[in-house]
């Protein structure tokens, strides 16, 4: 299978960022974007952040978008089982923030609308 074709080490740093995963509801293979991703860190630098607030406001977080469509559903969608909390609990915050896959198939599903790819 041939996934991506670039110089040595940008094709090994695509390939870091991904694993080929079978889907558990739709047994189809796919290419999965890891989303978190460690790496070791070897160099500390110090730095001095300036305080522009005396005092900090607490905002009530906002609620999640798509907390009322089933796991089922969402899996059905063709969503991986990896991204399955942060696809439930995305306010408008950071919902534009999930990976292009997820955020594709949550607004289809969300707006009831099925495509066949």
């Amino acid at each position: 299978m041939l996934c991506y074709v670039g110089h040595h080490d940008s094709a090994y740093q695509w390939a870091e960022r991904r694993q080929l995963e079978t889907h558990p509801k739709t047994c189809a293979g796919q290419l999965v974007e890891v989303q978190k991703t460690v790496r070791e860190v070897r160099e500390v630098r110090e730095v001095t952040v300036p305080v522009y607030a005396a005092s900090v406001q607490e905002v009530s977080p906002k609620p999640p978008l798509l907390a009322d469509i089933s796991e089922s559903d969402l899996l059905g969608n063709g969503i991986p089982a990896a991204w399955l909390d942060d696809v439930r609990n995305a306010n408008e915050d950071n919902f534009l923030e999930l990976p292009t896959l997820s955020l594709h198939d949550a607004i289809d599903d969300r707006n009831d609308c099925y495509h066949a790819f």
